[in-house]
């Protein structure tokens, strides 16, 4: 657990030194990252014995983010430093991936059965070779266990976005669900209006009209009194016999009136 405090020559009770874990172990990734990026550029020839070291590298920074974890906890400080050791975990579990990725690159069917099933039995092995391979098993099985303790907080992530998500078009829903209600009622008020005030208009007009009738009737009666016209004079006018003047026939003789 001291190791990485004796490459960086700092003391252990220094917090200076328990800060640039994080630094370091994050600079080394990244040195990592780009050898394995550039990796597959390079001679088929020359990729074992890269991918040997970049093998050595990892367990070393998986050593070092152990031993970053141990003296956070140590120094009481676990709590301060566990969002900065869970991101190096994380980063870890992905060089991993990608070094798994690379070895098995390129081999055929039987080559990748053959490079999976090439360990010995346990009758051949000796044990540090056991040790080794139990070893090498149960840090397979850590990183399968990070992998889905990461897929599962994803999916509980976007569960939670999901269904926060939901809730707000549901919110939504329901605001426009009750404007829809409220226009409508607005809507059906306003029509109410309209047809009071059309009722109003058609009445207005009718008034109106009967009282331009008045009017006129009024103006006629003032023009035919003013214009000397009597009741009896207008009755006359209305008939034939008005224009004809009485004729007496009292001073005409018999015979002149039966000529006649």
């Amino acid at each position: 657990t001291w190791g990485l405090f004796d490459t960086l020559k700092l003391s252990p009770n220094s917090m200076s030194g328990l800060e640039s874990y994080d630094e370091d172990i994050s600079t080394r990734m990244d040195v990592l990252a780009k050898t394995l990026e550039t990796m597959r550029k390079k001679d088929p020839a020359q990729k074992p014995k890269l991918l040997t070291k970049a093998a050595h590298d990892l367990k070393q920074i998986s050593l070092d983010i152990q031993s970053y974890d141990l003296e956070a906890s140590s120094c009481g400080r676990a709590v301060e430093f566990a969002g900065s050791i869970a991101a190096l975990k994380e980063r870890h579990t992905k060089l991993k991936t990608e070094l798994d990725f690379q070895r098995t690159e390129g081999l055929s069917k039987n080559e990748l059965f053959a490079y999976r099933t090439k360990a010995k039995t346990a009758e051949e092995m000796t044990t540090e070779q056991m040790i080794e391979m139990a070893d090498r098993t149960q840090d397979k099985g850590i990183d399968a266990i990070g992998r889905m303790k990461l897929r599962v907080n994803e999916g509980l992530t976007l569960g939670n976005d999901i269904n926060e998500a939901l809730l707000t078009q549901q919110e939504r829903i329901a605001a426009m669900t009750n404007t829809m209600k409220d226009t409508q009622s607005v809507l059906k008020r306003s029509k109410e209006v309209i047809r009071y005030f059309g009722r109003q208009v058609v009445t207005d007009k009718i008034l109106l009209c009967l009282l331009f009738l008045v009017i006129v009737a009024l103006v006629v009666i003032i023009y035919l009194k003013y214009s000397g016209y009597s009741s009896v004079k207008i009755e006359d006018l209305t008939t034939k016999k008005s224009f004809l003047r009485p004729v007496s026939y009292t001073h005409l003789t018999l015979p002149t009136i039966y000529s006649v």
